[in-house]
């Protein structure tokens, strides 16, 4: 039940040399988030966040700390004091934007499940939709970044069309449900 590090950064061919290979995959990220979702023991949650890191760091050390970061549902050191200034209410709304649905049809599901990653999920998996490159975790923290200074006038807005902005880079219904966890 390991994430397959072969996988990891899959647009690597062997003649090129080391760390130049590409970005760390939000995809791969989330997958790692549901193999240690699956995991019970910390033993192995850590063995799998061992492997992951050790890999990032050996084929794009400078991707690490966003990997780290985003890992700890964090944007910056704690000491930094930034805040996404996200909550559910504008969670359920990019949602409902994002995926053409009702915004009472969101709050309904989540009303059942309790998680509005789950919620992104489903309606993500409802959805058909091609996406040729997956994000990049280095993409993901430099979005939330950005979110993270939208302060005043408009600024809940804005928020959503960035989330919104997000979701249609989401390439899988996994990257959706994570990527809402993340938020």
């Amino acid at each position: 039940m390991s994430v397959n590090s072969a996988r990891l950064f899959a647009t690597e061919t062997p003649s090129r040399p080391r760390g130049s290979c590409a970005s760390v995959r939000f995809q791969d990220l989330s997958a790692l988030f549901a193999t240690i979702e699956a995991l019970t023991m910390r033993g192995d949650i850590q063995q799998e966040l061992t492997n992951f890191f050790v890999d990032v760091m050996r084929r794009k050390p400078r991707e690490l700390l966003p990997t780290v970061y985003l890992t700890c549902n964090r944007v910056a050191p704690q000491f930094v004091n930034l805040e996404l200034g996200v909550g559910h209410s504008i969670l359920q709304k990019s949602i409902a934007q994002s995926f053409g649905c009702d915004l009472s049809e969101i709050e309904h599901r989540f009303k059942a499940v309790g998680d509005l990653g789950i919620v992104a999920e489903e309606f993500h998996g409802a959805l058909e939709k091609t996406v040729v490159d997956s994000m990049s975790v280095k993409d993901v923290h430099s979005a939330f970044l950005e979110l993270s200074t939208f302060r005043g006038a408009k600024s809940q807005e804005k928020k959503i069309n960035a989330i919104c902005h997000l979701f249609e880079q989401c390439s899988t219904k996994e990257e959706s449900k994570y990527l809402v966890r993340s938020l």
